[in-house]
């Protein structure tokens, strides 16, 4: 190889490495931003004015359940005939909100005499709070302790 060839070749290889490294350092920080910023991502609640969530509610078959304090902790539906059997607690994914998880209630009821609740988290349509794991766990418990019950049913 001459001379030039050679200057050539220590070039190009120079400048890949500088490249590469170029590379590595943006995908690292690309991975250290999104570490930072996923929270903010995770959760992401519809917003409702309480009307509209009352509106919904209504159409839904489904009454609001309040905590002893007078707030709202979600959504429930009596079972149409008395006594029920059990009670539900339904928690359900993040895209969405307690009323629109009405049709649980209703597969839920077609099968047994259930009193179904659904637990609205703190943040999502009018419940006041902010919603993170822990929020959740605790709004979970609180409608646990509501039922009567310390576990799941």
């Amino acid at each position: 190889m001459s001379k030039d060839a050679k200057t050539l070749y220590s070039v190009f290889v120079g400048r890949l490495d500088r490249l590469f490294l170029v590379c590595v350092a943006s995908y690292v920080a690309i991975c250290i931003g999104c570490g930072f910023f996923q929270r903010s991502v995770i959760y992401f609640p519809p917003h409702l004015a309480a009307e509209q969530v009352d509106g919904a509610a209504k159409t839904a078959g489904l009454d609001r359940r309040d905590t002893p304090a007078g707030q709202a902790i979600g959504m429930k539906r009596m079972s149409p005939k008395q006594p029920a059997d059990g009670r539900v607690l339904i928690t359900y994914g993040n895209g969405s909100y307690a009323v629109g998880c009405a049709h649980y209630a209703n597969e839920i009821q077609n099968l047994s005499k259930f009193d179904v609740f659904i637990l609205e988290y703190p943040g999502y349509a009018d419940r006041a709070g902010s919603p993170s794991q822990k929020s959740i766990f605790r709004a979970a418990d609180e409608a646990l302790q509501l039922l009567g019950t310390n576990k799941p049913v």
